[in-house]
């Protein structure tokens, strides 16, 4: 029954891509940096750093297919960069934007002065296992924190355990939502954030 399922499931994802029609499952999340950020310890020696000129070009030297155009948008858009290094090499990355939420199809949700959009993360091969992503994330939280914002959101798949089971762990508060793009219409989303991006819910 399960691999008559996923045939199902290929079947019909494969129908929609030729429509023009796409719709995804994604996890909404929200960190108070008021809150306590929980320390993360990693097996590595890790600085984290917002990536210089040099960096950037290195990175992008690595990088391949979406990781790549991701990673050029980020640039484009002029977002900060944080890396994480071990020994001096650098073994992931993660993208902070200061304005919006958006995917590739349209806008999200605008969100206050207050707020960050952590986005597009990756951690190289060689360093998957050893906690490099939460060790980035907690030092990005902190960094922001300093800086005077007070929430920092994001969006994972929703079937991206490891990812989400990660930010939980920093007491990431979690919303699912579905996204739905139809031909010719703009991006629709049902369950829309209502946590503090959303201004009657703030303080």
């Amino acid at each position: 029954m399960t691999k008559i399922w996923r045939k199902l499931r290929w079947v019909l994802g494969w129908l929609r891509r030729r429509t023009g029609v796409y719709s995804w499952r994604i996890c909404f999340g929200e960190k108070d940096l008021r809150e306590p950020i929980p320390e993360v310890h990693s097996p590595l020696d890790l600085e984290v750093v917002v990536a210089s000129p040099d960096c950037l070009r290195k990175i992008e030297a690595r990088l391949d297919g979406e990781d790549k155009q991701d990673f050029q948008d980020g640039m484009e858009s002029g977002d900060i960069c944080y890396v994480a290094k071990s020994n001096g090499e650098i073994a992931g990355y993660s993208w902070v934007n200061l304005q919006t939420i958006e995917m590739a199809f349209g806008t999200i949700v605008q969100y206050p002065p207050d707020a960050v959009y952590l986005h597009t993360s990756l951690v190289f091969p060689e360093a998957r296992g050893k906690k490099v992503f939460q060790y980035l994330s907690w030092k990005i939280y902190l960094d922001l924190e300093n800086r005077g914002y007070r929430y920092a959101c994001n969006l994972t798949f929703a079937d991206n355990a490891p990812s989400l089971a990660a930010r939980r762990n920093l007491n990431v508060k979690f919303k699912t939502l579905r996204f739905l793009k139809l031909p010719w219409m703009k991006l629709m989303v049902f369950g829309r954030p209502r946590f503090v991006l959303t201004r009657k819910n703030r303080d």
